[in-house]
């Protein structure tokens, strides 16, 4: 047997799916007061499946709410095709033996890369001194569809079924432009829609003896580590110095045991090599991993702002 997967698709009814030898087979429960009803359908693997995140390969048919994804095959190479809020991607591909990765990524590709940091912004809360507290957050994600084989994997497509926004953190002449996000406060894990939207466990110190009001954080991409399993998950520290000054970064634990660490679309970056053969300069491109700094340090105040652009 492949591989179970387990789901809740209400309150009171779940699925079970396996796949095995090119067939899936649902297993159906639901309660109706203390009776319990079972539904075994067994159909051909290539129909439609039920979730989007995961690993698959190259003949799949996946539809979700607005989304779509489909690999099809011919005699001498794979055509990629998805359609998101009414707009569509296609891609060619030419492998043999490969694997499609689909997995939440960084909120900050679309439409095009337009910053490298994201701002969650959130009714003020005001941090006593010396103490820590941990809050639950919301953060937008975005959909990444990676393409895998022989060790190597590059990212193919990005997309998202919400909109993003963007605003300024700073002054107009030398602050930043930031992916912009609303989340309310939860003392606890929220619930969330996985294709829009992750849970952030952000956790703020404040080692200084003076109150402070805080209703916003930014985060760089470099390093910023998702996580998915039955929820989008990430976790965060935000360090108060001031009351206009915090560093903010991205931990690298996950909330449980049995996550999925996504793979980031901002990981390695392609660069210009020059190599020497016989004593020929020879140019290449490959990718490399750039050492960055993975915090960010909030220069331009911790409180309240205007709504997003």
């Amino acid at each position: 047997m492949s591989y179970c997967r387990h789901f809740r698709v209400s309150r009171s009814c779940s699925v079970a799916r396996w796949v095995h030898a090119g067939f899936i087979m649902v297993v159906k429960s639901g309660s109706s007061g203390d009776e319990w009803a079972e539904e075994l359908i067994i159909c051909p693997a290539t129909v439609i499946q039920f979730i989007v995140y995961g690993t698959y390969d190259y003949s799949c048919h996946i539809r979700e709410d607005e989304i779509s994804v489909d690999v099809e095959r011919s005699a001498s190479y794979l055509t990629y095709k998805r359609v998101c809020r009414g707009e569509s991607a296609e891609r060619t591909i030419a492998s043999e033996n490969g694997a499609i990765t689909i997995n939440p990524v960084e909120p900050l590709n679309l439409p095009k890369e337009v910053t490298r940091n994201l701002e969650v912004h959130f009714k003020p809360i005001f941090i006593e001194p010396e103490v820590t507290r941990q809050f639950f957050l919301t953060f937008p994600v975005e959909i990444g569809v990676f393409i895998r084989a022989k060790g190597d994997y590059d990212l193919l497509d990005v997309f998202s079924p919400a909109k993003p926004k963007y605003s300024l953190y700073g002054p107009p002449d030398y602050g930043c432009v930031t992916r912009w996000h609303e989340s309310a406060i939860h003392s606890g894990i929220p619930d969330t829609n996985p294709l829009r939207e992750g849970v952030l466990d952000l956790t703020i110190v404040n080692e200084g003896r003076t109150w402070i009001e805080v209703s916003r954080a930014v985060f760089v991409n470099a390093g910023m580590t998702i996580w998915y399993g039955d929820y989008v998950w990430m976790s965060a520290r935000m360090e108060l110095f001031s009351n206009i000054v915090a560093e903010t970064k991205i931990l690298q634990a996950p909330e449980k045991p049995g996550m999925t660490r996504s793979l980031p679309a901002y990981s390695a970056k392609k660069v210009s090599v020059v190599e020497m053969v016989n004593q020929i300069p020879f140019y290449s491109t490959r990718k490399a991993f750039l050492p960055e700094k993975t915090g960010f340090l909030m220069e331009f105040g911790l409180g309240d702002k205007d709504d997003g652009l």
